[in-house]
């Protein structure tokens, strides 16, 4: 099964660029939006994220069986959505991209997870979990599993 999740972000083909490299998969550039692309990983049953320029919103319409694109220039850079995805890539190849691109990485050797959060331009938090974190499991779990191994 493919899992996907859609952001938006100020510098969409870096952003495209980066995350392609983090799921080691491919760029593809959205079908009829400008300046959009979609992440593949290179797992059959991995993640595609989404990406549209920042601004951009989805919004359904009053009958409820379409959506309209926006943009809205006064809108916040910031929201609350986050993803926890599972990565083939080691925690070294992701602090050399997180420090390449200037964005901010928080590991959790002890937290929730296990895994890291990268901060994508600094503004969208996806956490993401190396192969040693990703038993699936109940998110109330998760404290006890994955501490003290993320090295």
């Amino acid at each position: 099964m493919n899992r996907s999740i859609a952001i938006s972000v100020n510098e969409s083909l870096r952003v495209a660029r980066a995350l392609a490299e983090i799921w080691q998969g491919q760029i593809l550039s959205f079908p009829f939006l400008p300046d959009s692309y979609i992440v593949l990983s290179a797992e059959a049953n991995g993640v595609s994220v989404e990406i549209f320029p920042n601004n951009l919103e989805l919004v359904l319409t009053e009958n409820q069986q379409t959506v309209e694109l926006f943009y809205d220039l006064l809108a916040s850079q910031s929201t609350s959505t986050y993803a926890a995805i599972a990565v083939p890539t080691p925690l070294g190849k992701l602090a050399e991209v997180s420090q390449r691109e200037g964005w901010a990485m928080i590991s959790h050797r002890q937290g929730l997870s296990g895994g890291v959060e990268l901060w994508i331009e600094n503004q969208i938090m996806l956490v993401l979990l190396p192969s040693h974190c990703q038993q699936p499991i109940h998110p109330v779990a998760s404290r006890q599993l994955c501490r003290g191994n993320a090295g």
